[in-house]
């Protein structure tokens, strides 16, 4: 499970990895997790576990949640690469941005990157706005 900074940032925990290439569709993904948590009884940890940054005002309410970086791959949530490649172009600006403070970005920045070096890859640079 992941350690939950009071910001609003996720830390990410230690997901096992999906193959490189697994496909990512963010919104299908955020069905199986609510699901793998436990649906209409939902563990709120354990579907925070698959994010990267929640509105720490609102933790029990689905739309608190953003930057999914898992997916659940044979019962349990696999951190997806492309997630993560998705999560770092949302925070330099690709794709209209995310909507998160300003000042979380970063530290989005940084645990999106530090999935990157578990599949042994390089994170492009964080670019300062």
């Amino acid at each position: 499970m992941s350690i939950i900074d009071t910001e609003g940032v996720i830390s990410t925990g230690s997901h096992p990895l999906a193959e490189k290439g697994h496909d990512w569709d963010a919104s299908a993904a955020e069905k199986r997790i609510r699901s793998w948590a436990g649906g209409d009884k939902i563990s709120w940890s354990k579907y925070r576990s698959c994010f990267m940054w929640y509105d720490s005002s609102k933790p029990e309410d689905f739309g608190s949640y953003k930057c999914p970086y898992c997916d659940i791959v044979s019962g349990s949530p696999h951190v997806v690469f492309k997630a993560c490649s998705a999560i770092i172009g949302a925070v330099h600006g690709s794709r209209s941005g995310i909507s998160v403070p300003d000042s979380d970005k970063k530290g989005i920045y940084e645990q999106a990157a530090k999935q990157y070096k578990r599949f042994g890859e390089d994170p492009p640079p964080w670019e300062e706005k």
